[in-house]
């Protein structure tokens, strides 16, 4: 059975920064390849959230959040990022 891991608030605001700093790497290739069409936080939510790129992106996060990221259902874990991007529409 799965290890199910609550976060801390410590470790909830290092993940949200380790989201942000994933499309902050990210953003701008999917960006170029919309041909510079906006996003919706959906989609960039979809984006930083799949396949392990947070974790790929931020190696040295401690081992609560990577727990918490393979173990946790998706909407938990796109509720805990959710306020690591504030706006509805993600642009140049």
């Amino acid at each position: 059975m799965a290890k199910h891991v609550t976060l801390s608030e410590a470790d909830l605001v290092t993940l949200q920064e380790a989201a942000r700093r994933t499309w902050e790497a990210i953003g701008h290739d999917i960006l170029a390849a919309t041909g510079g069409v906006d996003v919706s936080r959906s989609d960039v939510l979809e984006m930083v959230l799949d396949a392990d790129r947070v974790t790929t992106y931020n190696p040295t996060l401690p081992e609560t959040i990577h727990t918490f990221l393979a173990t946790a259902r998706y909407a938990a874990i796109k509720k805990a990022v959710l306020p690591a991007f504030p706006y509805t529409r993600y642009g140049y």
